[in-house]
């Protein structure tokens, strides 16, 4: 299993943890790491345990999209990625002024 290492704490959660006190805040938010990479559910006795199940889902979701894009990245990775673009050899410099400052030597001239 790919470890997620962030806890993404998104700003719509402000609607619901705004009626939180900042020690319920801290637990929760202690509680979102330690879920992350643990996997332990808290046991919550505070306001915090009226948003966790949403915040849980969220984490999972979160994590889930994120094995899927590893999977994803370590298949494109076993076939080798893309090709190498080959790269062609500069033009060789005959020493002349180049073709653009010729081009407008000649436009000025036959003004």
């Amino acid at each position: 299993m790919d470890v997620l290492c962030y806890v993404c704490l998104y700003n719509d959660y402000g609607i619901n943890l705004g009626a939180l006190s900042d020690e319920e805040f801290g637990r929760l938010t202690r509680a979102m790491i330690r879920y992350n990479t643990t996997g332990d559910a808290p046991e919550f006795t505070g306001n915090e345990r009226f948003v966790w199940p949403l915040i849980r889902s969220q984490i999972d979701r979160d994590r889930k999209a994120y094995e899927k894009k590893c999977e994803t990245n370590r298949r494109n990775g076993q076939k080798g990625g893309r090709p190498k673009k080959e790269i062609s050899a500069p033009p060789e410099d005959d020493g002349g002024p180049p073709e653009w400052l010729t081009r407008a030597r000649q436009f000025t001239t036959n003004m």
